[in-house]
């Protein structure tokens, strides 16, 4: 949770941001560390506003927040969506990069994994701050890569998210309007693709406060939209990308993805925390 924005704040309450015991100074390594502040600097206590431990998904991507597996063996699974979440520590302005990478064993082309809905919380996790929920009629100005990349077969990213910002070009995912031909290897908005094998059948519900992060807690609304990446003709370990509007950011806040992985019954296939990576630019 970060610290507030306003008022006093005490040693105390930056050796609970920071996880800690025992007595602390301002010019503690730690303590300088929530504001970037080098060694001997004239600090005040003022300076820890809205200052967050949280982690830093600037200088490179973050892995894990995808853990559970839909396994019932359709390739249209009308199973609840799953969440999960990350608390990050940037302040200023930057998109949100999601880096899709097609990671198991023999799953080339069945891992698509559906996202119904990215939320923005607040440090606390008790408000919406933004929320992209692609049910509707639109991908909400997302935007996507058109190939696939070779960006590291180890669990780590090669890349960093300032050169997925700088790097590769991107387009505003399209509509999968039931046309053929379908563009492989991109973001793509679509539902109800009980005939293309992505994931699941329909989008969730549209959240009306924070989602609950676990293991299928977003319901299936019928007729509903998601975004999913096409991994038709990609290859195992190769990744695409997509990335959110412009915001501005505050260190603290919670990013929690609803998503649906797994097309095929055998879950063991599928590695969850390695298929999305999350970084700010």
């Amino acid at each position: 949770m970060a610290l507030q924005t306003s008022g006093q704040i005490s040693l105390g309450d930056i050796r609970t941001e920071l996880g800690g015991s025992g007595q602390i100074s301002m010019n503690d390594s730690g303590a300088r560390g929530l504001i970037g502040a080098s060694s001997g600097s004239e600090l005040e206590m003022t300076d820890w506003y809205g200052a967050s431990n949280g982690t830093d998904i600037r200088s490179s991507f973050y892995r894990g927040i995808a853990q559970y597996v839909v396994s019932d063996g359709s390739r249209n699974s009308s199973k609840p969506y799953s969440v999960g979440e990350v608390q990050q520590g940037y302040s200023g302005t930057g998109r949100l990069y999601v880096v899709h990478r097609n990671s198991g064993t023999a799953v080339t082309g069945y891992m698509d994994a559906p996202i119904g809905c990215v939320q923005v919380l607040n440090s606390a996790g008790t408000t919406v701050n933004q929320q992209w929920w692609f049910g509707g009629a639109t991908a909400e100005d997302w935007q996507t890569v058109t190939s696939e990349y070779n960006l590291g077969s180890a669990n780590n990213l090669n890349i960093t998210p300032s050169q997925a910002a700088s790097n590769y070009t991107y387009i505003d995912i399209l509509d999968e309007a039931f046309g053929n031909p379908r563009p492989n290897l991109h973001y793509l908005h679509v539902g109800s693709t009980a005939s293309r094998g992505s994931g699941s059948n329909n989008g969730h519900i549209e959240p009306t406060g924070p989602m609950t992060v676990g293991e299928q807690t977003q319901t299936q609304l019928s007729s509903s939209n998601f975004i999913y990446y096409e991994t038709s003709t990609s290859t195992v370990n190769y990744s695409g990308m997509s990335r959110s509007p412009s915001r501005t950011w505050s260190g603290g806040e919670i990013i929690r993805i609803s998503y649906s992985i797994g097309n095929v019954a055998a879950a063991g296939s599928y590695d969850p925390p390695n298929v999305f990576h999350l970084g700010i630019y």
